[in-house]
């Protein structure tokens, strides 16, 4: 049983995202196969700081935008962030930054 199981809902996301901290980031990421690298690092950092200004979990394009914007002007697309976060890039980022799911499927 993960460490985790008690604090995710059933598609991984934080129950109460007020718990988060680097350490369950890691553990999230872990479970989505995910290495915790500089990079993406700053990528999660930087979507944290965007929630909290905005209260708004961004979407695929949003999140790429986002990405070039504040982290890393040679990232273009979304290809680029399936390197880092595997499939569905946007989503796996915001359950490894803590996110709350969004209510538009991502």
């Amino acid at each position: 049983m993960s460490p985790l199981s008690k604090e995710l809902d059933e598609e991984g996301f934080l129950i109460d995202p007020q718990r988060w901290n680097p350490k369950i980031a890691v553990l999230i990421a872990r479970s989505e196969g995910i290495v915790m690298e500089d990079l993406a690092w700053d990528v999660i950092h930087s979507l944290r700081n965007f929630y909290a200004k905005t209260e708004i979990v961004p979407l695929s394009r949003a999140f790429v935008k986002l990405v070039r914007e504040e982290v890393n002007s040679s990232i273009g697309n979304s290809l680029d962030l399936i390197k880092i976060f595997g499939q569905s890039p946007a989503k796996t980022a915001a359950k490894i930054a803590g996110l709350p799911k969004s209510s538009i499927c991502i």
